[in-house]
């Protein structure tokens, strides 16, 4: 009987011991405050086929001074779809889907995504989280273009023209997303915007009516411009002949695709 009374004590400050080695053990490694993770997908845009696709989705950790950083946990999460980890397939088993995948030797940690729609895939570690929105196309993109819209199909009431000569004046915008094929790419969402629109502490600002469009069967997208009422400020806008400029653009969700800038020429009165 005394040697069970001595042992107890022993055998309880041992469980003690092993509670820690326990808790780290089952814990996640989380990179430190201000790390940030940067979601990309390969490829960008899920090309269908028989109505699915798949893309390799990155996400990469790297502390707040932009080093790569190894062996942090990442959890993954999507709007829809399914993610399974790289070389298995893609059946509910195999689910990746908010299960701790540490980043490798480059701080990198990737699954796979299938899906038949447009997804947002987002990646968290600790208090780091990215997310990146993966478009889906019926075939392999290859061109987007921009162009003054004057058909029959454009939002604006009259003739549009690159030349902005008035505060009030609209000017429409029509893209096309061609495949590889030159076949139109319907379904595809295309962004618009403007760019490089300061110039001499003067800025041209405009709002799309609507700046994310989908494009239609022949792959086209349609949007009207209209200037911001700061255009006639006299310190920073562009009324009075002030020097002025802007590039319009139109890309495909995701960045991996975009038209050449469309040179707007700014003289108003």
């Amino acid at each position: 009987m005394m040697q069970n009374r001595r042992s107890r004590p022993a055998l309880i400050l041992a469980c003690f011991l092993m509670i820690p080695l326990m808790a780290c053990e089952d814990s996640e490694t989380i990179p430190p405050e201000g790390s940030i993770i940067t979601v990309a997908g390969n490829p960008a845009i899920v090309v269908l086929q028989n109505g699915i696709g798949s893309s390799d989705i990155i996400a990469t950790v790297r502390s707040e001074l932009g080093v790569p950083l190894p062996g942090q946990d990442v959890r993954f999460s999507q709007s829809s779809g399914l993610l399974h980890f790289v070389g298995t397939l893609p059946i509910p088993a195999n689910s990746a889907a908010n299960i701790p995948i540490p980043t490798d030797s480059f701080g990198n940690s990737t699954v796979t995504l299938t899906t038949s729609a447009t997804t947002i895939v987002t990646a968290t570690s600790g208090n780091a989280t990215g997310s990146l929105t993966l478009n889906t196309a019926k075939c392999t993109l290859s061109q987007i273009t921009l162009n003054v819209d004057n058909s029959t199909d454009s939002l604006c009431a009259g003739a549009s023209t690159p030349n902005v000569t008035s505060c009030q004046q609209d000017v429409c915008f029509v893209a096309q997303v061609l495949c590889t094929s030159s076949v139109p790419a319907d379904g595809v969402t295309v962004l618009f915007s403007l760019q490089n629109n300061t110039v001499m502490g003067r800025t041209f600002n405009a709002t799309f009516d609507q700046s994310q469009v989908t494009t239609d069967a022949m792959g086209f997208a349609r949007t009207m411009m209209t200037p911001n009422s700061d255009c006639n400020n006299a310190t920073t806008g562009c009324a009075g002949n002030q020097t002025c400029q802007a590039e319009a653009l139109a890309e495909v969700q995701g960045g991996s695709l975009q038209s050449d800038p469309l040179q707007l020429v700014i003289n108003i009165p």
